[in-house]
């Protein structure tokens, strides 16, 4: 008997919602295991009617989706509970957000409402955010206020639902919801850019590339960065190009045009959108990728998946608050602050043993139903 799986998330359309995105993509990967499951979005941001479609991720099965439109005046609880109902599933899976569920990003009612909807069937919840933690009460009380109450939902919400598994990408996440539960499940993000060139194999003799991907931003430490790799390479003969991939436009040239004030010679390319293969292609070509992710935040960033997935070094100069980026050591080895050679050959001499399989679709797809497995075969007895 195949288990059955219902995903709850805010939104599900494609390529307009990051969590969408992974549900999507996470619920096509376990269709390989032979799981059936169905996609709910509660409040979708991009459908003005009820409407009940298939979606189809990257491997081309096809998902029974529902989509409740966020400012429609259908019975979203209503139908949510018709839904489990008719489809049976043998767990529910709760990706949560709290924005996603409520503009302002105060869910205070959601935890009773998906309690009445699920009854007694088994949960999983997947933090994908917790709360805003804002810089201190005097800053801007509003948004202490707003953290306060984030965290107080949270709670009551974990404390209402009982959920049998909680996940999390982030150390950071998972400290904060184990105050309310007794154990947080480490599950890493999985990159949607497959390895479709091998790692350096585009490199060119006498260049040395650094890579933007998708997540764009110009800061004074991220060009301080820039710099200090131009100038190690101009010390050894070696030409620095910076090659920005996809993400906005707007922010994208406005990296270029920042990084060129300060180097006015440094070659820039901006490659726009382009599809996942080509994406691997000029990640196979560069030598190190850089981020505007705050170091405590990379563990959750599709983009730094890339990179360390296509055996990339990653330079994040925005440390932000205090946390480790990943659960497991060995991604941390290939993370560093600020540039320095020495650490960055150090680094590419040992990462083509770094066990890159761990940001596949599958392998998340994998240790998911490892760690809901449990739960399922007790309902299904």
């Amino acid at each position: 008997m195949s288990a059955r799986i219902l995903f709850i998330c805010g939104s599900l359309d494609v390529g307009k919602n990051g969590v969408g995105d992974y549900t999507r993509s996470l619920a096509g990967e376990l269709s390989l295991l032979g799981v059936k499951s169905l996609l709910v979005a509660t409040h979708d941001r991009e459908v003005t009617v009820l409407t009940r479609e298939d979606q189809q991720p990257d491997n081309g099965s096809l998902l029974p989706t529902v989509r409740i439109p966020r400012d429609g005046k259908d019975d979203r609880y209503g139908i949510l509970s018709q839904t489990i109902r008719g489809f049976g599933p043998q767990l529910v899976s709760l990706q949560y957000v709290p924005y996603a569920y409520q503009l302002k990003g105060l869910p205070a009612l959601f935890g009773k409402k998906i309690a009445e909807c699920i009854g007694a069937l088994p949960l999983e919840i997947m933090f994908h955010e917790t709360w805003n933690l804002p810089v201190s009460l005097t800053d801007n009380p509003k948004d202490w206020a707003i953290y306060r109450l984030q965290e107080k939902f949270i709670g009551d919400m974990l404390e209402r639902l009982r959920p049998a598994v909680v996940h999390t990408h982030l150390p950071t996440y998972a400290a904060r919801v184990g105050r309310f539960v007794d154990e947080v499940t480490p599950l890493p993000l999985s990159t949607n850019i497959p390895v479709a060139t091998p790692p350096g194999s585009q490199h060119v003799s006498g260049v040395f590339r650094i890579a933007f991907f998708s997540q764009l931003a110009t800061s004074d430490n991220l060009l301080r960065e820039i710099d200090s790799i131009h100038e190690w390479n101009t010390g050894r003969g070696v030409k620095t190009e910076l090659v920005i991939i996809g993400g906005n436009q707007g922010k994208a040239q406005h990296l270029r045009d920042a990084a060129r004030a300060r180097l006015p010679d440094l070659p820039v390319a901006i490659t726009g959108f382009v599809a996942a293969t080509e994406v691997s292609h000029h990640l196979a070509g560069a030598h190190i990728g850089m981020t505007p992710v705050p170091v405590w935040a990379l563990g959750k960033s599709g983009t730094v998946a890339a990179f360390l997935s296509h055996r990339l070094p990653v330079c994040a100069p925005e440390v932000g608050q205090d946390g480790n980026s990943f659960f497991s050591a060995e991604p941390r080895r290939y993370v560093m602050t600020a540039f320095d050679p020495t650490a960055y050959e150090r680094a590419m001499q040992s990462i083509g043993g770094l066990a890159v399989r761990q940001f596949t679709p599958a392998a998340v797809a994998e240790r998911f139903l490892n760690d809901v497995r449990p739960n399922l075969a007790s309902v299904a007895e």
